[in-house]
Order: C-alpha cells, then structure tokens, then sequence
C-alpha cells in the first residue's frame, strides 16, 4: 500500500535519528539502511513517473548525507 509504505519510511527515519541522538549508532544504521531500502523499493514501483523518481534518488541521498554528517558528530 502507497500510504504505508510513506509511513514507515517516516517512522524509520525518525527511529533512526532518535538512535543517533541516544548515541545507539548501530541500531541507527540498521534503520536508515532500511530506510534507503523502502526508498529504492518505492522507486521502482514509480515506473514511469520520471519527475517523482528523480525527487525519492533526492530524497534517498539527503537522508542519506544527514545520516553521514549525525554519525560523524556524535562519534567525536
């Protein structure tokens, strides 16, 4: 379903920032990269929608950038 699949994208982005901030890096990690996966899933299901695909590639790789810069920082 399109509506859920947007929501748990939410809701493990959100798990995963909060694991960051607690300083559980791992289980952090286990949800962004879980996160990136249901972005690439909700791509290819966008088959021919090519302003939307670039949008979620968009999407895919700031949260991905956010993700990088949190871990660097918190790990100093």
């Amino acid at each position: 379903d399109y509506k859920m699949s947007l929501a748990e994208i939410c809701e493990n982005a959100k798990m995963a920032r909060e694991y960051a901030l607690l300083g559980n890096y791992d289980t952090s990690l286990v949800y962004y990269q879980g996160v990136i996966q249901q972005i690439q899933k909700h791509i290819q299901q966008l088959k021919d929608d090519a302003i939307m695909k670039q949008e979620w590639h968009q999407v895919r790789k700031n949260n991905f950038i956010l993700w990088s810069q949190n871990m660097l920082t918190r790990r100093k």
